[in-house]
């Protein structure tokens, strides 16, 4: 296949992003003339700022300045900044385009970056009446249907923003972890199709992004043409060493030929392509990429997570409760509601990864048009624009490791297409319960998971095993390899020694050890990983790899695995990855090297990573960066998870403090630690510019409540304790008592603190209270006590006690069956959670 031939496959199918530099503007002008390349640019700043006001001894020397160099000499040494940007802006700006240009137009770009300050994309874009948004000042702006245009050096319709032009303001832009364009372009090259037009790599910075897809190796999804109708040897061997393809063509020339490949998409094939670069894949599509007639031989058993060439090649199993799921799914009656979730939960390494794609496959057959989500944002609009266009009746969107996503998918339980949508959602246990909340109340079933592995269960595997020539140490008789099998009594066990042999457990010690002594970068990345297993994160992400290390992960795909380094080989054994990053495949593993740390390394590998993730985090983005964010800095995942003593919280979190200072859940984590240190003044303030940057936040106004209500729980002044108690009483009881949806969905939550603390707060001042007033108690626990709450009875149990030690027994009124005369069977333990603080929003 031909380059040209390549570039029109793209185009067709690829839906490639634009990256346009100063030569793409050739051939437009305004009111100043042509547009100026680099060398008329710096000979008329030369002329205009420099010229016949430096010695005539110098004047040689800077005539061989760069246009970097001589923009710097302006700024800093002649003092003209301001002088410099005013001729910039007179010089880039109201550009008429050529002709050709207007053919820009003619092709739905996924997005287009640009080194160019003019405004001649704008141009185009309005005569050709195209929607655009142009990200061209320091906030991000909201992207729905429009083509987005990324102005990465300034732009001349935003003077207050800063220009890059000059080699300060370029290193300025490269070393900055706070820009939102640049993290996203350093995304994009890795992940999409992108077309340099124009672009010299002797920018700086062009130079640094495409070294960030150097970087990428084995994750580099995209390629990369370039544009250029004099390519000169130093980009040739550049393009060649990246694998890229260069055009010698003129901007009127691609242009053209982008004209002539007349790619015209229906409505609903532009939603798709909104939905592919959203993370959404169709099923169907998924499965018809899969190459037919190649050998391929899975690579499940050995810890990987399982793909779709694994299902369709045969060689995931059925275990023993598929059934019971089959039959949760044809039970659902959408006659009431159009969507419905189904959350699949279970412990790491259950198989919720095959079950899912099984259940998809079986939801494909009964009808469902089903899709994937796969990205790091889930985005609704776009799944429900899609779903709006197409004609199906009946859809299943699957999400794995979901339950970061739970508030996002109980917004699309309450978004109604008119079709109908099965969500089918995977987590770990924890987090499952932690965040079910947010599906409590909507339409939606839950359904746990085992990993044990029973009779029938144990059939499928060693037929499944048996099948592919997998059995490994298992026997090849039937009756004792089915014995052996159940013998692992799960899936850990069982594919630990299918892999690695039954000496294996005992050799851990010695391979947990070799790995601490590799060398750092080896160290670090099972260090790394290992937190973000421990914090139940799905991967990590490969945009996070290549920007802390230089791993070539080709080693993956080397079929001479005896000529690997002992450092190669202890990523090759124990790390999986695929296409969004990697993880360990040995959860035994993990632990071995978890339990090798002590609380300095874990510390600091926990700060190094959410100092490098910074950058990808923001206030009201909710992606998988938010998710690593969310579950790593937790105080609770830092406590009770990662085993951190509080003292080493509070240093991770104060050294994080500029990093994330414009970030709520920060703020939120630290006040929680430091109300755990009984530190609630210092809580409070922090709370508080929380609550500053989050206003409406449920679990930012419960936290600033009941830091109030413990402040006088902790005080032994009654009357310092009133006052305190009083202001946390009424921002609680207002949570309690509101009708809004999310503060109504969350009262459980605040019911426990306010109920708990309460009755605390009458022993501890030895507060006299009216019978009016305790059973405004009951009322509060009546309110929740017919849910699903698996620790109202410790609540109870608090609460019938204090009536007993009060000598109010008399009341209430109980019945036998009733929670409160349960209650007083019970003795009260004292090792219940006090009040159950409510997840992330």
């Amino acid at each position: 296949m031909s380059n040209i031939q390549k570039l029109r496959e793209v185009l067709l199918n690829g839906n490639p992003m634009l990256f346009l530099g100063a030569g793409f503007s050739y051939g437009s002008k305004n009111s100043c003339g042509d547009m100026a390349t680099g060398d008329i640019l710096k000979r008329e700043i030369y002329n205009i700022f420099v010229k016949n006001v430096i010695e005539d001894s110098d004047e040689a020397e800077v005539k061989q300045f760069s246009l970097q160099e001589l923009c710097g000499f302006v700024n800093e040494h002649l003092k003209k900044k301001d002088e410099l940007k005013k001729y910039l802006l007179k010089r880039f700006q109201d550009v008429i385009p050529a002709q050709f240009h207007y053919l820009l137009s003619k092709y739905p770009w996924k997005k287009i970056y640009t080194v160019n300050i003019d405004d001649l994309v704008e141009h185009i874009c309005y005569k050709n009446h195209i929607d655009i948004v142009v990200q061209n000042t320091s906030k991000e702006k909201i992207v729905k249907d429009e083509l987005e245009y990324v102005k990465l050096h300034g732009c001349v319709n935003a003077p207050d923003e800063p220009f890059i032009f000059s080699k300060s303001e370029y290193d300025n832009l490269i070393s900055s972890r706070m820009n939102f364009k640049h993290n996203k372009l350093i995304s994009d090259i890795q992940n999409e199709n992108f077309i340099f037009i124009g672009a010299s790599l002797d920018e700086r910075d062009i130079d640094y992004y495409i070294s960030q897809y150097e970087n990428a190796g084995h994750f580099r999804k995209g390629r990369l043409f370039f544009i250029e109708p004099y390519p000169s040897l130093k980009l040739k061997m550049r393009v060649e060493r990246l694998g890229g393809i260069i055009i010698d063509w003129t901007t009127k020339q691609f242009l053209e030929f982008v004209e002539k490949v007349n790619f015209n998409p229906t409505e609903l094939e532009r939603r798709k392509m909104r939905l592919n670069y959203s993370g959404i894949y169709l099923l169907k599509d998924i499965l018809n990429s899969i190459p037919k007639d190649e050998v391929y031989e899975s690579r499940l058993y050995e810890g990987y997570n399982s793909n779709w060439h694994d299902l369709k090649d045969g060689w995931l199993f059925e275990t023993s409760n598929i059934y019971e799921i089959y039959e949760k799914i044809d039970q659902i009656n959408f006659s009431n509601n159009n969507n419905f979730c189904l959350a699949l939960y279970g412990k790491a390494f259950s198989g919720k990864d095959c079950i899912l794609k099984i259940v998809g496959a079986y939801l494909e057959k009964k009808g469902f048009e089903v899709l994937e989500f796969k990205g790091k944002k889930l985005d609704i609009r776009v799944l429900r624009e899609y779903i709006s266009n197409s004609t199906n009746e009946k859809y299943a969107l699957l999400v794995e490791n979901a339950s970061y996503y739970y508030k996002i998918i109980e917004k699309i339980l309450q978004t109604d297409t008119g079709k109908h949508l099965l969500i089918v959602t995977t987590s770990r246990n924890y987090y499952h319960m932690k965040k079910k909340y947010y599906l409590e109340g909507n339409p939606y079933d839950e359904y746990s998971i085992d990993d044990s592995i029973d009779k029938i269960c144990a059939q499928n595997i060693y037929a499944k095993l048996k099948e592919k020539g997998y059995l490994g140490n298992i026997s090849v008789n039937e009756l004792t390899g089915i014995q052996q099998i159940i013998k692992e009594k799960n899936y850990i066990n069982l594919f630990t020694t299918i892999t690695y042999g039954n000496g294996f457990k005992k050799r851990l010690k010695k391979t947990s050890k070799e790995i601490l002594e590799s060398n750092p970068e080896v160290k670090n990345l099972y260090i790394e990983l290992t937190i973000f297993d421990k914090a139940d994160l799905s991967y990590y992400p490969s945009e996070l790899l290549t920007a802390r290390y230089s791993m070539d992960f080709d080693i993956f795909n080397q079929k001479n695995y005896k000529n690997l380094s002992k450092e190669q080989a202890l990523i090759v054994d124990f790390v999986k990855l695929d296409e969004q990053g990697i993880g360990l495949k040995n959860i035994i593993l993990r632990d071995k090297v978890w339990e090798s740390l002590n609380q300095n390394e874990k510390s600091h590998a926990i700060v190094h990573i959410l100092k490098e993730i910074s950058p990808y985090v923001e206030e009201n983005e909710n992606n998988y960066w938010k998710i690593i964010f969310e579950s790593i800095l937790k105080e609770d995942c830092l406590e009770n998870k990662f085993g951190l003593n509080l003292k080493k919280i509070l240093l991770i979190y104060y050294q994080l403090k500029e990093a994330f200072s414009d970030i709520s859940y920060y703020w939120l984590q630290l006040g929680i630690a430091e109300q755990k240190c009984n530190e609630y003044n210092k809580a409070l303030n922090h709370l508080n510019m929380a609550h500053v940057i989050r206003p409406k936040a449920y679990q930012i106004q419960h936290a600033i409540g009941r830091n109030y209500l413990k402040y006088a729980n902790y005080l032994n002044d009654s009357i310092q304790a009133d006052t305190l108690f009083k202001q946390g009483e009424e921002i609680m009881l207002e949570l309690i008592r509101s009708s809004e949806y999310n503060k109504e969905k969350a009262k459980n939550y605040s019911i426990h603190c306010y109920v708990l603390e309460k009755i605390q707060y009458i022993k501890r001042h030895k507060k006299s209270i009216s019978n009016k007033e305790l059973l405004q108690i009951k009322q509060y626990i009546d309110m929740i006590k017919n849910d699903k709450d698996v620790y109202i009875d410790s609540m109870v149990i608090r609460y019938m006690n204090l009536l007993k030690d009060l000598d109010k027994l008399n009341i209430i009124s109980m019945k036998p069956n009733d929670i409160y005369f349960q209650a007083l069977r019970k003795k009260d333990k004292h090792d219940y959670e006090q009040d159950v603080l409510v997840e992330s929003y």
